[in-house]
C-alpha cells in the first residue's frame, strides 16, 4: 500500500488484511511522512488488531517522520485506516505486508 499525498490530498482509507487461519501479520511501514500533531488530529495512520475499527488499536503513527516501523498482529485480521486532511502535506506513507506462521486463532469443529 502506497499513498502519494502530492496526488491525493484529502483521503479517508481503509484496507482490511486477512491471512490463513494460525498466521499473523506483519505491517511494515518502510517511509513515512506526514504532518504532524501530538493528537493525531490531522493525518494519521492507526492500525487495528482484527477485521474492523472496532477492534483494539495495536499503534496510531502521526509524526512527521518514521521509517521502517512494523506492527504485528495476533491473529489473522488486520484493519489499517489511513486519514489526512490534506491542509499540510507531507510524502505520505509506504507500507507492505506479510504473513507469518505463529498467530492466535484456528479453525473449531465438533466431533461428528
Amino acid at each position: 500500500m502506497k499513498i502519494d499525498l502530492n496526488k491525493t490530498p484529502f483521503i479517508n482509507i481503509t484496507w482490511k488484511i486477512e491471512s490463513d487461519l494460525g498466521t499473523k501479520i506483519n505491517l511494515t511501514i518502510s517511509e513515512f511522512d506526514l504532518e504532524g500533531a501530538r493528537n493525531c488530529a490531522y493525518d494519521s495512520l492507526t492500525v487495528y488488531a482484527g477485521p474492523d475499527d472496532t477492534s483494539p488499536v495495536l499503534s496510531t503513527l502521526c509524526s512527521q517522520h518514521v521509517f521502517n516501523v512494523s506492527v504485528e498482529s495476533m491473529g489473522n485480521h488486520m484493519f489499517v485506516r489511513f486519514k489526512s486532511d490534506g491542509s499540510i502535506r507531507g510524502k505520505g506513507f509506504s507500507a507492505s505486508f506479510q504473513a507469518q506462521s505463529g498467530g492466535c486463532g484456528a479453525r473449531m469443529t465438533t466431533p461428528t
